[in-house]
């Protein structure tokens, strides 16, 4: 029988089967395991092979790709997290990749649940692992349990660039919506700041200007550059945010 590399799942498992089950017909066949429980037959049919090896007891359950991951949530940062759950998917093979993402999608998106809400972190973190997933040459097609989110269309027949551009899209009402309550929490004087910014983003007259903004820490200053950024997107205009060290950059929502 022709070999097949692990890395193609759905074969390999195929493969797997097809050497193991005796007296076969179809596919169907393959994927249909019978198991007598208490003097009752009862009869399932897996969706997929990988599934029907599992329980047929001819791979093993994700428990150690489990374990890799609790073991580095207690020390690594969500983004290198996010790089252990792709090598995980391209490399290991685990039967049931959803519900690792479903076990660990809080920690793989703590850093973007920071200034994000919760959805929106989970699509971030989500994109981000299928970046990584493209960089080794593999697409999220090749693991058809792994469920889609909202908003992401097609995202297995991308290349990374293309990745990187549904990256920095943005809901305009959303934004919109997020500045206007950060603005209502702004004091006096900070709302005199996101005021004159505003202004003269919307009233430009082809010169350049600088803001400089300075303050203790924990006066709001990052507060109320998030503001902005929010309500410049509400406007549907498109903000590049910088920082001059790494931690600072992770205060900021999106790039």
């Amino acid at each position: 029988m022709v070999k097949v590399s692990p890395a193609e799942t759905e074969r390999y498992h195929l493969r797997l089967l097809l050497l193991n089950v005796k007296g076969a017909t179809s596919y169907e066949d393959l994927r249909t395991v019978k198991r007598l429980d208490n003097l009752i037959l009862n009869i399932r049919k897996y969706a997929t092979f990988a599934e029907a090896c599992l329980a047929r007891g001819l791979i093993r359950d994700d428990d150690e790709w489990k374990k890799a991951l609790e073991e580095a949530n207690n020390f690594e940062m969500p983004w290198k997290l996010r790089e252990l759950f792709a090598l995980i998917l391209v490399h290991c093979n685990p039967a049931k990749p959803e519900e690792l993402w479903a076990l660990f999608k809080d920690a793989l998106s703590e850093d973007f649940a920071k200034n994000l809400r919760i959805e929106l972190a989970y699509r971030k973190a989500y994109i981000d692992i299928v970046k990584r997933i493209l960089e080794a040459g593999k697409s999220i097609a090749d693991f058809p349990t792994m469920k889609k989110l909202d908003g992401i269309n097609q995202l297995d027949d991308l290349d990374f660039d293309q990745v990187n551009s549904i990256e920095e899209q943005f809901n305009v009402a959303e934004e919109l919506d997020l500045g206007r309550r950060s603005y209502e929490l702004l004091n006096d004087e900070q709302r005199e700041i996101v005021d004159e910014i505003l202004t003269r983003i919307s009233n430009p007259d082809g010169k350049m200007a600088f803001y400089f903004l300075s303050g203790p820490g924990g006066s709001g200053k990052t507060f109320v550059l998030c503001t902005i950024v929010h309500l410049i997107r509400g406007m549907n205009k498109k903000i590049s945010n910088m920082a001059f060290t790494g931690i600072a950059a992770t205060l900021f929502t999106r790039r």
